[in-house]
């Protein structure tokens, strides 16, 4: 997607940007993974994952997956984190 926001919303930090015209962007800040990858264009919002640093899409497949997992694990896309932190304990248990 062209001339997007996007923001990473990672465990402990986040980050922003905008994408350029081809839909390139690059956001270099000190995170811990994993990240929700954040396209946001007027109405239009998509999210994807990422749980090391590397190039990462967000589209309508990304959205379809994110969303499947987190009904998974019980939680929504806006308390992602919280659901991973929750899952993290009760493995360790």
């Amino acid at each position: 997607m062209a001339n997007v926001s996007i923001t990473l919303a990672c465990k402990n930090g986040s980050g922003s940007a905008a994408a350029d015209a081809n839909g390139a962007y690059t956001a270099t800040f000190s995170f811990d993974t994993p990240c929700v990858t954040i396209a946001t264009i007027g109405a239009i919002t998509l999210h994807s994952f990422a749980a090391s640093a590397g190039t990462f899409n967000a589209t309508p497949l990304t959205e379809l997956m994110l969303s499947f997992m987190v009904a998974q694990m019980g939680t929504s896309v806006s308390s992602l984190m919280s659901g991973i932190t929750r899952m993290r304990r009760t493995r360790a248990r």
